[in-house]
């Protein structure tokens, strides 16, 4: 049996309760305003990247495209998002924002924006864990 690891327990649990906390969160936004944090950034990336491909798009949003995939899929059935082919390339997506997802957009940023502005000022300590996170090798 091994001993336990305080240090590395506590560093455990307290990454599953910030994981939860951002499942809470994005929910919470989802319920009130129809859409998540995450969609809501994706939306905001499609308005500036008409037909964007979703590489493009993960790339710019600085997250994996397997990622991506789940929230495009629940996107364009919400009918925030329009998926075709690309006609120079049949193999590739182009992903543009609907008029729907604008109007989303639209209602959902100044909720989203006032709930992120409230919490402003924990946004070093917020970076801080980023920061952290992203050192974690893996």
């Amino acid at each position: 049996m091994q001993p336990a690891n305080p240090s590395g327990d506590s560093q455990a649990r307290a990454l599953a309760e910030i994981a939860q906390a951002i499942q809470r969160l994005n929910k919470a936004c989802d319920q009130r305003h129809g859409l998540s944090i995450t969609q809501w950034l994706v939306l905001r990336a499609l308005v500036d990247r008409p037909a964007a491909s979703p590489f493009v798009l993960a790339a710019a949003l600085d997250i994996h495209p397997s990622t991506l995939t789940p929230m495009l899929a629940r996107l364009e059935g919400k009918g925030f998002v329009f998926v075709a082919e690309d006609p120079r390339n049949l193999r590739r997506k182009m992903i543009s924002i609907t008029r729907e997802g604008r109007r989303a957009l639209g209602a959902a940023s100044d909720g989203i924006s006032a709930l992120l502005r409230a919490n402003a000022a924990q946004s070093r300590r917020l970076h801080a864990v980023r920061d952290w996170l992203n050192a974690i090798p893996g």
